[in-house]
């Protein structure tokens, strides 16, 4: 079973969401939002055991330690690296925007237990010069 999950989402030449999120099996998360999230800076929360417990079935069923890293350069599109930590190792794969289904529904789960987290905590302001988020935003 995974003791971590890690997810980071880059920016794109629009208004994608910027973020990386550490999702840990005691159900607790890190966030670090950059640009388009409405946490900006880095954050603490909780999320259901239960939730972590889901993301591992889901990455055991797309067999997410078999899926290869996208090999194309794509520049203009979102950037995503999934990475799940085990107690010996950790695999991760990068995709550019077109990975496979399995992986979209693992970055979507993710997604979808950021947005379920309770108990939101400041721990550092953003830093330098980052986007101020808008209507268009993702609830990440």
């Amino acid at each position: 079973m995974p003791t971590e999950i890690r997810m980071e989402r880059g920016p794109c030449f629009g208004i994608c969401p910027a973020y990386h999120v550490t999702l840990r099996s005691d159900g607790t998360l890190t966030y670090d939002g950059s640009m388009y999230v409405k946490h900006l800076g880095t954050w603490k929360a909780n999320f259901p055991l239960r939730s972590f417990r889901s993301l591992a079935r889901t990455a055991e069923d797309v067999r997410f330690t078999t899926l290869k890293t996208d090999p194309t350069q794509a520049y203009d599109v979102q950037q995503t690296t999934v990475t799940v930590k085990l107690q010996t190792s950790q695999h991760s794969v990068h995709e550019n925007g077109n990975g496979r289904d399995g992986l979209h529904a693992l970055e979507q789960r993710i997604d979808s237990v950021i947005k379920s987290a309770h108990g939101w905590k400041r721990v550092r302001r953003p830093k330098g010069r980052w986007q101020i988020p808008d209507e268009r935003d993702t609830a990440t």
